[in-house]
């Protein structure tokens, strides 16, 4: 997780704001001179590999020579029941740093890793910093500027390009190779090291980006959904109320739902108790003001979904839209789906004032998931589709403003939209063109 915005603004490569704090009165002129003769005498950092691998020759054979140039020690940890050649190719292409192979017994992610990250301490104290990398990770540059590699930061950032390319996420995987460093939980695991003397700022942004390919051990596992769930209940016995795993359990149950969803809990059959869960848990990570807020926002969202799509009860769904509303005003979803629904419950006049203010937010600043989608089409589908159902006695007491919000949202309709909505979007076009020339009057 990457802060908050403030810190985000501060984490651009090069601005390093790890830093002690400031210092007050006819002190700060000796600190900017000690500081000035620490920066030309601090030297780079080092850096330590350390991955955790299963039959992964293929992305090994891909990723270690662009690791090479990068790194000075490394750590890999190969699982006991590794079958493949793996431990070979990486002798080919990093034995000529200092190294280790450690042969593991997987218990999750984090539990695992904690182990080779203690190992790493242990084998190569000399390593200023640790980075945290699956074996499909592959550097697109072949120099690393290690004075980037700040020994007063707890952590550093690097960012990871999805497979095809089209996204871009930071991850906050690069660790002080310090007592205290660990991995915690076996899936969405977090790296968790100890603040530092004085230290205001903890992690900054370097200049590695990383190739991420498809195709890991844990997409070609069988069991994939059943082995997730069960490491997601030992994360939540290990840390109760743990407000993440809490977050992740709701998709968990929420993913395994069937495709005859209404049937299956109308029926009773056990694929539709992962309805009640998958509530369950978003309604309980909506409780939890601890964590990360837009883990907490989604979870609002989704409980709403939920109500509204598979149970059915409005007062549920609005009641949860509503919190999302209050928790992050920026963001226009909440407000998209309130309206949504009264205009499906043919309460127009309802809709339309909440789908007008929906429709004007800017895409605001977020770390997770932006509906680009929603941004661009569906919200002003869903006006122009309101200000069509009002009756003509509430349509009357419509101001030309208003009219004209419909009109903008038309035109973003048909520049965004699919094809098949152009008819609906053109009639109310036309219709909003023709009053605000009648109230204009």
């Amino acid at each position: 997780r990457q802060g908050s915005p403030q810190q985000r603004a501060s984490m651009a490569p090069g601005r390093h704001t790890c830093g002690t704090r400031r210092l007050l009165g006819a002190a700060v002129f000796l600190a900017l001179v000690v500081a000035a003769g620490a920066q030309e005498q601090r030297q780079p950092g080092t850096l330590l590999l350390n991955m955790l691998i299963k039959n992964e020759a293929e992305h090994l054979s891909r990723s270690l020579p662009k690791w090479a140039p990068l790194i000075d020690y490394w750590i890999v940890g190969i699982d006991a029941n590794n079958t493949d050649n793996s431990e070979e190719i990486i002798r080919k292409h990093l034995g000529h740093l200092p190294g280790e192979t450690v042969v593991v017994e997987f218990d999750g992610m984090g539990p695992t890793w904690t182990i080779l990250v203690q190992r790493g301490l242990a084998a190569f104290p000399e390593a200023t910093h640790g980075i945290i990398a699956d074996a499909d990770f592959t550097p697109t540059i072949t120099s690393l500027d290690k004075m980037q590699l700040r020994r007063e930061c707890s952590k550093h950032m690097y960012k990871i390009r999805s497979p095809d390319g089209a996204t871009v996420r930071n991850m906050d995987w690069i660790y002080r190779n310090i007592p205290g460093a660990k991995v915690m939980r076996r899936t969405h695991q977090s790296l968790h090291v100890p603040r530092q003397e004085n230290q205001e700022v903890f992690q900054t942004l370097i200049d590695l980006e990383v190739q991420e390919f498809e195709g890991g051990f844990q997409d070609r596992s069988g069991n994939k959904a059943e082995r997730y769930l069960n490491w997601l209940l030992q994360d939540l016995a290990d840390m109760p109320g743990d407000p993440r795993t809490t977050y992740f359990l709701g998709h968990a149950h929420l993913d395994n739902i069937g495709p005859n969803v209404v049937a299956d809990l109308r029926s009773g059959a056990p694929r539709g108790e992962n309805v009640h869960m998958a509530l369950k848990y978003f309604k309980l990570r909506a409780s939890i003001r601890a964590g990360y807020f837009e883990e907490r926002w989604f979870a609002m969202l989704k409980a709403g979904e939920i109500c509204e799509r598979y149970l059915f009860d409005s007062a549920c769904s609005l009641e949860m839209w509503t919190l999302a509303e209050r928790l992050d005003p920026e963001r226009p979803d909440a407000g998209f789906y309130i309206g949504q629904h009264w205009r499906l419950a043919q309460e127009a006049a309802k809709a339309f004032p909440i789908l007008k203010r929906a429709a004007k937010i800017p895409l605001p600043p977020r770390s997770l998931f932006q509906w680009e989608y929603l941004y661009d089409c569906l919200r002003h589908l869903e006006l122009v589709r309101a200000a069509g159902a009002l009756p003509p006695s509430d349509a009357a007491r419509l101001s030309r403003g208003d009219w004209k919000a419909v009109r903008k949202s038309a035109r973003q309709g048909l520049r965004a939209c699919d094809a098949s909505f152009h008819s609906d979007l053109n009639a109310q076009l036309q219709r909003a063109h023709a009053e605000i020339t009648r109230l204009a009057d």
